[in-house]
């Protein structure tokens, strides 16, 4: 029987995450440092579209952080639709949210052209007719000169697990009991195949990195698990497999949507930089660099053809990028993950430009290169260091004065909804940021006492009695060291010190944020 869903996970909510990498001001850093051109200026607002949105987090904080563009998007699930379009509703931002199939969206004949279209976690989970309405999609509404952002899974750094998917596939189909939920059938073919791999022998000592992966899975919520593996459809890619498709639409490679894929030291050798320099075409450059790197997932812009920038205008856009230091300098690690394992930054380098960049509220990337201070480093170096630092989330990427101050009354309204609804539920992790046009992560906490603060608790104390009340009218008790808090006095106590440094701390950087 065909139902409504194609073979998709549709009884399990999926996650409320936020991908950055679908920020408009993200993506448009990641073409300069490839020295690609952005969506660019435009008589009228950037027009974007997000296909396969899950619950709404990034298309509703990007519609209410960029007042300068209009979103519109469409998920197949109407549940999550639903919540997608009241967070819509909350902030009053222009995003037009659908809960129609790909089928049915993609053939409308009143959508405008898209100057932005983006896919994520979407490519290697749906079949091949729906791919090519993606293609075809793809190659009608978006605009020349216009960007798709693609993510997926990547047969390099897949292969090892092709086995062990069919084996959880095929538990859950054939031996779960009729009519199982979806999250007991996940957790009982983990349970399974972990049985399995522990018993397997060979397959585990022939292949130690999916055994790894499938370690780092196990540990995850059974609705991650069930979106990820056992929709009808999965298929890890090639990057020639997406570059054959995408050329049926005109897209060309631009580059990697993850800055830290752009810092090629942290993911490969000398001798690796060196093989790949000497292969001319890009696509099979890229196939190649997956192999290296034994990439699992990519995410990539392409562009509806390739404007490259001059080197004085790559300058010039690095010159005038604004940038705020997000974390304290006191808490910023000075190591970051690579493909080739922890890399260890030099505190020569990334001290003194973390302590240039703690005194000012922000600065650009122009004035922290004149910096006296950091005469004795490059401005190649600086570049470096302040691309791992966006990474590695310690340092944002800010706005425009006239962008923020146009976007603030939307994102005003939407952290209020989230406020609100953390009284009921602790699965929400984000607000939105006009200053860095995304999102920044808070705990469920950190909204309870933002709620308390805009009904006038100034305290610490206030604040946490208001979070300590919500929580109990909610009919949950919180728990410490293995124990179960019974008295609302205990529950207090244990969230005093999260609403101190609220207070002192995090309270202040969310308003430097243009949150609250």
């Amino acid at each position: 029987m065909t139902t409504w869903t194609a073979g998709y996970v549709g009884d399990l909510d999926y996650t409320y995450g936020y991908y950055s990498e679908l920020n408009p001001q993200r993506m448009a850093f990641s073409l300069l440092l490839a020295g690609q051109r952005g969506v660019g200026a435009r008589s009228g607002p950037i027009i974007a579209c997000e296909l396969g949105f899950g619950q709404g987090m990034s298309v509703n904080i990007h519609a209410a952080s960029h007042a300068d563009t209009i979103w519109y998007g469409t998920d197949f699930n109407p549940g999550m639709a639903a919540f997608a379009q009241e967070l819509a509703a909350a902030s009053g931002a222009e995003a037009h949210l659908y809960d129609q199939s790909f089928e049915v969206f993609c053939a409308r004949d009143d959508l405008p052209d898209f100057d932005i279209i983006t896919l994520h976690g979407i490519w290697s989970w749906i079949n091949d007719a729906n791919r090519q309405i993606l293609v075809d999609f793809l190659h009608r509404k978006l605009k020349p000169g216009g960007l798709a952002y693609i993510s997926y899974n990547c047969e390099a750094g897949w292969a090892g697990m092709v086995p062990i998917r069919s084996l959880m596939q095929a538990h859950a189909a054939r031996m779960a009991a009729p009519g199982l939920p979806t999250t007991a059938r996940v957790q009982g073919a983990l349970s399974f195949t972990d049985r399995v791999i522990e018993t397997s022998g060979a397959f585990g000592h022939m292949n130690p990195a999916a055994v790894q992966k499938f370690r780092h899975f196990k540990g995850e919520s059974p609705a991650y698990v069930a979106h990820e593996f056992f929709n009808r459809d999965w298929t890890p890619f090639a990057f020639t497999d997406i570059a054959d498709h995408l050329a049926q639409a005109r897209l060309d490679f631009a580059c990697s949507a993850y800055a830290l894929d752009q810092v090629d030291g942290l993911h490969l050798n000398a001798e690796q930089q060196a093989l790949l320099a000497e292969i001319p075409d890009p696509v099979f450059r890229q196939t190649v660099r997956d192999v290296f790197c034994n990439q699992a997932f990519r995410r990539d812009i392409w562009s509806k053809g390739r404007r490259p920038l001059s080197t004085v205008e790559q300058n010039e856009g690095f010159a005038e990028l604004r940038l705020m230091l997000l974390s304290r300098p006191a808490d910023i690690t000075f190591k970051v993950l690579g493909t080739n394992g922890e890399s260890v930054l030099s505190e020569a380098i990334y001290r003194p430009i973390i302590e240039a960049l703690a005194a000012e509220s922000f600065t650009t990337l122009g004035a922290l290169a004149r910096n006296p201070l950091l005469r004795a480093i490059s401005p190649h170096q600086i570049l470096q260091a302040v691309t791992v630092l966006i990474g590695k989330s310690d340092l944002g990427l800010i706005r425009g004065d006239a962008e923020i101050a146009a976007a603030k009354p939307a994102c005003d309204r939407l952290n209020s909804h989230f406020c609100r609804l953390a009284r009921s539920r602790g699965d929400l992790s984000f607000l939105a940021s006009p200053v860095l046009g995304g999102a920044v992560r808070v705990d469920r906490f950190q909204l309870l006492f933002m709620l308390a603060q805009s009904e006038g608790k100034t305290t610490a104390p206030e604040m946490a009695q208001f979070a300590a009340t919500a929580v109990r009218n909610f009919g949950e008790k919180l728990a410490s060291e293995g124990r179960v808090i019974e008295t609302e006095a205990e529950t207090v106590a244990l969230l005093t010190p999260g609403a101190v440094d609220f207070v002192e701390h995090t309270g202040p950087r969310l308003r430097q944020l243009g949150v609250g």
